[in-house]
């Protein structure tokens, strides 16, 4: 079967098919293997993703390591929304940064804010701020 074929072309949508793969595992479902590998491989190896990646996915590298990981988050009543929960917000950072971009919303008053000052107002902006520290 080729797996790759099914996996979409944006890194958002492959986030989100992890996220997805990895709740259905969580909550009784099952998981492709080789799927999430190659989805896990891809994001791993970007340098500006891999941070943002949850912790369990950097470590875990197939679904019997994801699901040792699962039954720890909850076990007994209330575990699949548990679950589902930790995952989502585990994924959270990832997917945010991926719809939103490299921008975060402080970004275009920061720099009109900055675009005010010339090189002695910053000179000296840092300088006090130096000093308080």
């Amino acid at each position: 079967m080729d797996y790759d074929a099914d996996i979409p072309e944006s890194t958002f949508e492959k986030a989100l098919m992890m996220q997805n793969m990895i709740t259905a595992l969580g909550t009784g479902g099952i998981m492709s293997d080789p799927r999430y590998q190659l989805i896990r491989t891809e994001l791993i190896s970007d340098p500006e993703i891999k941070p943002l990646l949850p912790s369990f996915v950097r470590t875990c590298r197939d679904s019997d390591s994801l699901w040792a990981y699962m039954k720890s988050v909850h076990e007994g009543n209330g575990a699949y929304a548990a679950r589902r929960q930790h995952v989502n917000g585990a994924f959270s950072p990832l997917l945010e940064h991926l719809e939103v971009g490299k921008s975060v919303p402080s970004d275009s008053d920061v720099s009109a804010v900055l675009s005010r000052f010339d090189g002695e107002g910053v000179q000296a902006a840092w300088a006090k701020a130096l000093k308080r520290r």
